[in-house]
């Protein structure tokens, strides 16, 4: 495996110096001051760039005096971003970074990382959110049952699929192709292959991420 052309097995410590990752479940001393916390941090990396850490501090807005316990959740993130981007980190791993953040918290965030994709970060983002990957992402990545079932571009991915809505069930005609149905109060909608809404003439429309990732949940769970 390869990493910016470098062997995983004969460079792992030089590649885990670029990688960057940001966790809503990371926890800190909550007692102690972020100084303290960072000048540890800062410890583990031999190529730590303090004028990026202060940089980053001052975007985002924290203050190195206080503690954890001080911060709301969104600050928590930014704090750990600010760690991650401190040491010539090229790739950032999150894992549900902007899980049980308010809508504003979460827009701000978002604009961070588009603003961190235009500097020439990569991101790796998984998330339950969708509405957060429509805003920021490029490409998906689709697990299901840990199993990778998709892998394309966002508006690929999306522009793949038909979503129908009717009064009742399925047509009988259409339901061999139905990817998935879901109950709403007047009947249901189901999910489409473009190719086959096209073909069956369907009145279907554009499904956004989330309505894709609920109908093709329910498929997989027949």
């Amino acid at each position: 495996m390869l990493f910016s052309g470098l062997s995983m097995a004969q460079h792992a410590a030089e590649i885990k110096q670029k990688i960057g990752f940001v966790s809503a479940g990371m926890t800190y001393y909550t007692g102690k001051k972020l100084k303290t916390i960072t000048d540890v941090t800062r410890s583990f990396y031999p190529a730590w760039d303090d004028g990026a850490y202060q940089k980053y501090m001052r975007r985002f807005g924290l203050d190195e005096s206080k503690t954890p316990a001080a911060l709301s959740n969104g600050m928590k993130i930014k704090y750990a971003l600010a760690l991650a981007l401190s040491h010539g980190g090229s790739l950032l791993l999150l894992d549900e970074p902007t899980s049980g953040l308010d809508p504003v918290s979460r827009e701000e965030l978002i604009e961070i990382f588009l603003s961190l994709r235009d500097e020439g970060k990569t991101i790796l983002f998984s998330t339950h959110i969708t509405s957060d990957l429509d805003k920021c992402a490029d490409r998906i990545l689709f697990l299901q049952k840990g199993k990778l079932t998709a892998d394309s571009a966002l508006n690929d991915f999306i522009g793949a699929y038909r979503l129908a809505a009717y009064t009742g069930s399925v047509p009988e005609a259409a339901a061999p192709c139905a990817l998935g149905t879901c109950r709403t109060k007047d009947g249901c909608t189901a999910l489409f292959r473009r190719e086959d809404a096209e073909r069956m003439a369907l009145d279907c429309r554009q499904p956004d991420l989330e309505e894709i990732m609920v109908h093709l949940e329910k498929e997989e769970a027949k």
